[in-house]
């Protein structure tokens, strides 16, 4: 019998949207797995500038699975620029551990380029996953630059993981072959939310928390849930509920800069909603309960995690046109309803159907509930596994 395939995950640092993923693999029967970490960041409480706020998340981000932690010995750590990750420590770790494959998260740090360049010197297979999709187009001359650093990228690599349709065309116009490209979807824990959010819809916590915000049993709940940022758009979904019915109710899920300004909107457009300030992992699920239809204006996201989570959770999606994850999980007249990006009036047109016709609802929400079983992170470590099967010279088959 041959041995597992031992297989490492470069990541920048625990993020709970991947630990439910590592621990999938860690059960997978025909992986040794192992999260490489460059920063410790998320494990303490963390001041996170998005929710204008120190963090600390509930639920588990390194238990299950084995990890390392490589010392960062950047000037200025951070997880989301270029030279916030500097970890001189990576090429022995990967040189001393002999992994059969490394699968690098992203390509947005030094330190993941530290990995490509110890990876290629010790002959060891790497792939790539990341969410870069061609949605927002960049000046030409970096487009230019871009195009030539990472074709050259992605020919080095063994395999290339897409999450979805969007980022497939991504590597697609890199000039990845068919034969390269392995399907690893976005996904979160779908029977975490699903089981959770049945719950709270039996034991009396989605009564309890529409009596919170005010929502008698024929309101309709529109919920929004993510950080308060400018590119979230959070205001167009005021302006939007200005011109429908008053049945309708928003409630705001999360925390950030444009807070005040998006209550005194809301004061002063007369449009019912709350701002509940951030929620915690654990407590999510019962809010999605709560809720009849999710909402994502957003004029930009690379995928929009929060709408598998809403779907898994039972909810119909009305999303903007330049969100990611829309042409896998967002299908008109099945999961939810698709509209322009940055107009108030065309989000109107798409929620005032879903407010005013309850059956319109749940169909849809039947519809999100069988679209996402394919987008769990149990197909994405089948992905993941088959691709790094797929090009680990000793791997088990």
């Amino acid at each position: 019998m041959s041995s597992k395939l031992r297989l490492a995950s470069l990541v920048s640092h625990p993020i709970q949207y991947q630990a439910p993923l590592f621990r999938a693999l860690a059960r997978h029967p025909d992986v040794d797995f192992t999260a490489v970490f460059l920063s410790t960041h998320g494990v303490q409480p963390t001041l996170d500038p998005g929710f204008g706020q120190v963090i600390a998340f509930d639920v588990p981000l390194v238990e299950g699975y084995r990890s390392l932690f490589v010392p960062n010995r950047a000037p200025h750590p951070h997880t989301q620029r270029f030279f916030g990750a500097l970890n001189p420590g990576l090429a022995a770790l990967l040189a001393r551990e002999r992994f059969d494959a490394l699968w690098v998260h992203g390509y947005a740090q030094l330190s993941n380029w530290i990995g490509f360049a110890t990876a290629a010197v010790l002959r060891l297979p790497f792939l790539i996953r990341g969410d870069s999709q061609l949605l927002v187009q960049r000046p030409l001359p970096v487009r230019g630059l871009r195009r030539l650093v990472l074709a050259k990228l992605f020919r080095a690599a063994s395999a290339v993981l897409y999450i979805g349709q969007q980022n497939r065309r991504f590597y697609e116009w890199f000039g990845v072959p068919a034969d390269k490209l392995f399907f690893a979807p976005y996904g979160v824990d779908n029977a975490y939310f699903g089981e959770r959010a049945r719950a709270a819809r039996t034991n009396g916590r989605r009564e309890a928390l529409r009596a919170r915000i005010g929502a008698g049993p024929d309101d309709v709940v529109l919920l929004v849930v993510g950080k308060l940022m400018g590119f979230k758009r959070p205001l167009d979904v005021v302006r939007a509920m200005a011109q429908l019915h008053r049945r309708a109710v928003a409630v705001f899920v999360g925390d950030g800069e444009l807070r005040a300004e998006l209550e005194r909107a809301l004061s002063a457009s007369g449009v019912r909603g709350v701002v509940t300030g951030f929620v915690n992992q654990s407590d999510l699920p019962e809010w999605y309960a709560a809720g009849d239809v999710a909402v994502l204006a957003s004029d930009f996201e690379k995928w929009g995690l929060v709408v598998n989570e809403a779907m898994a959770c039972g909810l119909p999606i009305v999303a903007s046109d330049l969100v990611g994850c829309v042409p896998d999980l967002v299908r008109q007249g099945e999961s939810g309803a698709v509209f322009r990006a940055r107009d108030g009036g065309a989000l109107a047109e798409a929620l005032r159907p879903l407010i005013e016709q309850p059956g319109l609802r749940a169909k849809l929400a039947d519809g999100a509930r069988r679209l996402i079983g394919r987008y769990d992170v149990s197909a994405a470590a089948d992905g993941i596994v088959a691709a790094a099967a797929a090009v680990a010279p000793t791997a088990a088959h």
